[in-house]
């Protein structure tokens, strides 16, 4: 159930390796959540959701454990969606004393218990199963309208990183990045230009048509 290593974080305390008989991925329609057993990988998870057009807050790993959404879990899709752990609607598992239990966001979100399991505080504590929330992936991932924002700077990070799990070709890959390198670039060369007239252009007002002349200095 570790993250992105297989070693406990904090000196003293000791990791169980749940992913012998803990892998699972069980997706509810009716809820629009996945169970996931705590031993299973986010890439065993992303590949289960595929035939369902669905995926989760991953990052650009599949080989980190669920520790990965206990931890936060940040990744491309983070900045539109939110953390991994933020998706996160139910914790099942054993206390340190034997005891089952069984969190919810909608009841518990708000206690101890669930703010420190979030949190991955080191506790003796084991985790049977989450239960997360999923995202759609669009109806035709290989659409034109996809296609389109795949390659535009603006939406390509977020559009293509949808329309992966569903299989997209490489050549379409390497055109988004570099269109989307290339932009990066091009946006910060024509930043330097802009900075290093206007800089000396303090308390004056800017309009438009003075800054198209900087650029062709």
């Amino acid at each position: 159930g570790g993250g992105t290593t297989s070693r406990a974080a904090v000196s003293g305390c000791w990791t169980l390796d749940l992913s012998a008989h803990g892998r699972s991925v069980v997706w509810d329609g009716s809820t629009a959540t996945v169970r996931i057993g705590a031993g299973s990988r986010v890439g065993e998870v992303l590949e289960a959701l595929v035939p369902h057009q669905r995926t989760i807050a991953a990052g650009l790993s599949g080989l980190p454990g669920m520790g990965y959404v206990l931890t936060g879990g940040m990744g491309p899709l983070s900045r539109r969606f939110g953390l991994a752990v933020d998706q996160l609607t139910a914790l099942r598992g054993v206390w340190g004393g034997g005891e089952p239990f069984r969190l919810e966001r909608s009841r518990h979100g708000q206690t101890d218990e669930w703010r420190g399991l979030c949190g991955a505080a080191p506790s003796l504590i084991v985790i049977i199963a989450l239960y997360v929330g999923i995202l759609t992936i669009p109806e035709d991932p290989n659409g034109i309208v996809a296609q389109i924002f795949s390659y535009i700077p603006f939406t390509s990070p977020i559009v293509m990183l949808m329309r992966i799990p569903n299989g997209v070709p490489l050549y379409e890959q390497i055109i988004s990045l570099t269109i989307l390198f290339s932009s990066v670039v091009f946006m910060i060369w024509i930043g330097a230009k802009i900075y290093r007239i206007g800089i000396l252009m303090y308390g004056k007002k800017v309009t438009y048509g003075e800054i198209i002349k900087w650029l062709k200095y």
